[in-house]
């Protein structure tokens, strides 16, 4: 049974993916902003970043803002201090068995959020 759709994008240092579609999720890994821009047009249930000091991820958290249906889940390392707009942060050395649910939890209630705004 699917869990739902992701985009990743970002260094998968962690093998994060892996346990995502382990966990059932199908998972379109986007290694450019041209790719993630083409992903986010399909309307995936969230948006995984892996932050990391680099142009492209500010980009990608950027880009993924001009779709607000599409929740942003940003894994942070375990130093950054610096806020962000995520509307998921998941730090460095979270049991996966914690972030997994805590994720499913966001899709779900964002598709509530996104039906209730379809009815008004």
């Amino acid at each position: 049974m699917t869990s739902g759709s992701l985009i990743h994008f970002g260094l998968d240092q962690c093998f994060r993916m892996r346990v995502l579609q382990g966990a059932g999720f199908s998972v379109a890994d986007c290694e450019s902003l041209e790719a993630l821009s083409a992903e986010l047009l399909e309307r995936p249930d969230a948006l995984v970043v892996e932050e990391e000091p680099n142009e492209q991820v500010d980009k990608a958290i950027s880009l993924s803002r001009s779709f607000p249906a599409v929740p942003l889940i940003l894994f942070r390392p375990l130093m950054e201090t610096a806020p962000c707009s995520a509307d998921l942060t998941i730090r460095s050395f979270t049991p996966p068995e914690l972030w997994l649910h805590e994720i499913k939890d966001l899709i779900v209630r964002n598709h509530v959020l996104v039906a209730q705004s379809h009815r008004t």
